[in-house]
């Protein structure tokens, strides 16, 4: 009988690595008949699984192994060329010493927050599933799905992704929908160590990184005086919302959401002076309204005299309002006549 098995073993050796695949697929069929009479006869454990299919392999791997069998769990992951098989059996092959970093990253992709439980649960380094789930996470981010990405990012800190990792992505990546959220919503952040800092408070009062968004929180804020983020401090809006916009909308809201004339009336005058336009004239104005002392009124005065676009019954208009304020000089303003 072991005459027979050996010219069968040997015959069946030779014939393995021939270019026939019929041939090929006639021995995977036949050393199924007979690998455990292998086995126990003594035989090259590793060349009987050599001559087995792929899926035997790994449901006899322990048997094959007892006897001395040398598989790579790696390539044999690869041979199955099932990667469903493999990602639902992935842990078992992280138990029998499989590069599951190498197979996860050559093989599986992250569409759902379960892809990743199943990836992390399986032992693939958190770094590694962090890197394949770049796609999905700018896509939740895309789709301005915030909620979710906050909840994908936090699976990955909780199983010992390093907060300054998720950090360094968020900022980024970040966009009109997350620079929006964190200011809005810091407190869903704080999950993760991120709160509205002076770059991202800038990004979402001037729509950085989100240049083709329609919405504008500078409108959003200034046309319907809305009261400003928590996060957000008078002097940060004061520092990060260009002047002209601040007069285009109107100074009076800055004033609705705390800000100091005095604050407002430097940066004015730091990036405007005193031109005879009537923007200016009219940002001047209401400068003055809130407190005369701020603005040079002979400076003002100049400005409506030498403003090209400014008609008679417009000084006469200025006059007016101005005689009605406490703390004008009255011999200054009649130069407006």
């Amino acid at each position: 009988m072991n005459c027979d098995l050996h010219a069968m073993f040997d015959e069946m050796c030779e014939s393995f690595h021939s270019d026939d695949e019929i041939r090929v697929e006639d021995i995977h069929r036949e050393i199924m008949k007979h690998w455990l009479d292998f086995l126990s006869a003594g035989f090259d454990a590793t060349k009987v699984a050599e001559m087995m299919p792929p899926r035997e392999v790994y449901t006899h791997y322990d048997v094959l192994i007892s006897h001395g069998a040398k598989i790579d769990a790696t390539e044999l992951a690869f041979e199955l060329e099932d990667a469903d098989y493999v990602k639902e059996h992935l842990a078992e092959f992280a138990l029998r010493e499989a590069d599951i970093n190498r197979i996860a990253k050559e093989w599986f992709e992250v569409d759902f927050n379960d892809d990743i439980k199943t990836l992390l649960e399986a032992g693939v380094d958190e770094k590694v599933v962090f890197s394949m789930s770049n796609d999905y996470l700018i896509g939740l981010m895309d789709f301005a799905w915030i909620d979710e990405l906050i909840d994908t990012l936090c699976i990955f800190s909780e199983n010992g992704l390093p907060i300054e990792d998720i950090k360094e992505w968020v900022f980024e990546n970040r966009n009109f929908d997350v620079n929006y959220s964190i200011v809005w919503d810091e407190e869903k952040w704080k999950r993760l160590g991120i709160e509205a800092t002076d770059e991202i408070i800038k990004s979402f009062l001037n729509n950085e990184k989100s240049k083709t968004r329609i919405d504008d929180n500078i409108a959003e804020i200034l046309e319907e005086k809305i009261e400003l983020p928590d996060c957000i401090t008078p002097e940060q809006f004061l520092e990060f919302v260009p002047i002209d916009e601040l007069m285009h909308y109107s100074f009076e809201t800055f004033f609705m959401i705390g800000g100091s004339v005095e604050d407002l009336a430097e940066k004015y005058l730091e990036k405007k002076g005193y031109r005879p336009e009537q923007a200016c004239i009219n940002a001047m104005f209401e400068l003055i309204s809130e407190d005369p002392a701020v603005i040079d009124l002979s400076e003002f005065v100049n400005c409506c005299n030498k403003c090209t676009d400014m008609t008679d019954i417009d000084r006469r208009n200025y006059y007016d309002s101005l005689s009605e304020m406490e703390g004008v000089d009255k011999a200054i303003i009649t130069k407006l006549l």
